[in-house]
């Protein structure tokens, strides 16, 4: 289990989609649903997925490929899915999950992924920004459930983002908005 609360534009939707692709490149036949709060959200990762086979040369052409899934060669599908509770079930054993924009989930849709596990051992990966003191991405970050292995990464840490822009953000947006966009600190 891996939670990641990251400054926006640090990268983890681009982790999390590597984290995607290399599984299922590497594990045939392995299902890998990723969730958000929107199915817009989920869409993007899914592209970012897509362009990562794009970029590595002689794999064969997808299975399958559309608006919301590919299915690789090697029988491994990548499903991207709407964070909504009703609509998420019906899967099972997948080797990885990864709920993007976890802090703005809802609780449901965590719980509502959890049990596809339970037969696979397979990964969970949450990432997001901070968001507010609830909900199950506070819970787990600021837990101290030790299955879970925790990465913070402010923006003052991420050489991707530079000072000028972080000073002018802070002009810009509210204290608050400046400190959980960017500081990883909860509203």
């Amino acid at each position: 289990r891996v939670i990641l609360l990251c400054s926006r534009q640090a990268g983890k939707s681009t982790v999390s989609a590597i984290a995607a692709f290399h599984t299922g490149l590497f594990r045939p036949n392995s299902l890998i649903l990723l969730v958000s709060p929107s199915e817009r959200q989920s869409k993007e990762l899914l592209t970012k997925i897509r362009n990562f086979y794009d970029m590595l040369p002689g794999l064969p052409t997808l299975e399958e490929n559309n608006k919301l899934s590919m299915e690789l060669y090697n029988g491994s599908r990548i499903v991207a899915l709407p964070g909504t509770h009703a609509t998420i079930r019906g899967y099972s054993a997948p080797q990885l999950i990864i709920e993007d924009e976890s802090a703005q989930c809802p609780d449901s849709l965590f719980s509502g992924i959890t049990p596809m596990l339970a037969t696979s051992q397979g990964q969970l990966m949450l990432l997001s920004t901070a968001y507010g003191r609830t909900g199950h991405f506070f819970e787990i970050f600021t837990g101290d459930d030790q299955t879970w292995e925790k990465i913070k990464i402010p923006a003052d840490q991420c050489p991707r983002i530079s000072k000028e822009f972080l000073e002018e953000q802070k002009l810009i947006l509210t204290d608050w908005e400046f400190r959980t966009e960017f500081c990883c600190e909860w509203g």
